[in-house]
């Protein structure tokens, strides 16, 4: 079995052992929304960039956005499909640290109609240890090869932070 088929089956096993109404932290080496793609797909997830179909709307104003406008859509996507989310550290980055800390156990603690992942980079401190619905990705050697093959696809995502506009990833 090679490197890319192993992350893919530690996941897919993770994935079947959580329950049907959970919510799991996954945390990523980085920034890489290639690999959040590459398990939707695996999973059969329904993807969810939350920056971008949410937070964008609100522009100059996006830190204004509350942290229950983010449960409000997280409960509204997970009625129809089991959802993975990506960028909810769009707005976590504008939440003290206390206020990420709170909103991150409530996640774990709430019961959603179809289990919802978010990935977390950044803010991995402030995710509760030993936590169950947590599935440490720092851990595992994900596979070059999926991001070599992500770095082909031509329909690269951009993205900003703090209102400064970077080149496309």
């Amino acid at each position: 079995m090679n490197n890319e088929q192993e992350w893919l089956s530690a996941i897919a096993q993770y994935h079947e052992t959580t329950g049907k109404s959970n919510g799991s932290i996954i945390l990523l080496p980085g920034y890489q929304p290639e690999l959040c793609m590459m398990l939707c797909n695996h999973l059969d997830m329904e993807s969810f960039d939350y920056r971008a179909e949410e937070m964008q709307a609100f522009g100059h104003q996006a830190d204004s956005v509350g942290l229950d406008h983010l449960d409000i859509c997280l409960q509204t996507h997970s009625q129809s499909n089991s959802v993975f989310v990506h960028n909810v550290e769009a707005l976590l980055c504008v939440k003290t640290k206390q206020e990420r800390r709170q909103w991150l156990q409530s996640f774990l603690e709430t019961d959603w109609e179809n289990p919802v992942y978010i990935s977390i980079a950044v803010f991995q401190d402030d995710v509760p240890e030993d936590h169950p619905h947590v599935c440490d990705f720092e851990l595992m050697r994900i596979p070059r090869e999926a991001l070599k093959t992500a770095a082909k696809n031509p329909a690269r995502l951009k993205y900003e932070v703090a209102g400064i506009k970077s080149r496309v990833y």
